[in-house]
């Protein structure tokens, strides 16, 4: 079963190695702000936001390939506009060429 849920301050190096292991150089710091999407528990998926210059930025999104087409990348994003939007600023979304279709 699919979940999306906040990360835990442990689970910042879940997040890592995920990252590592589907070759994702995104990277992240404890201050960002990270949803995650597990299927039984197994980490599929991240999105994250960093507080840079006070302005909150989208800085990160990954799917694992096995589970895009599945609207785990919508569900993620639902969660941070959630977010964004409790904080009442402006927020950005950096565009990157690496960028795949979801």
């Amino acid at each position: 079963m699919i979940t999306i849920k906040e990360r835990t301050v442990e689970s910042i190096t879940d997040i890592l190695s995920f990252y590592e292991t589907v070759g994702y150089g995104g990277g992240a710091e404890e201050s960002d702000k990270i949803f995650l999407a597990t299927n039984n528990e197994t980490l599929i998926g991240s999105v994250r936001i960093s507080i840079e210059n006070s302005f909150p930025i989208l800085r990160g999104m990954f799917i694992s390939e096995t589970f895009r087409g599945q609207s785990i990348g919508k569900k993620l994003l639902k969660k941070i506009d959630e977010y964004l939007n409790s904080l009442q600023k402006t927020s950005y979304c950096g565009m990157f060429q690496v960028l795949v279709q979801f």
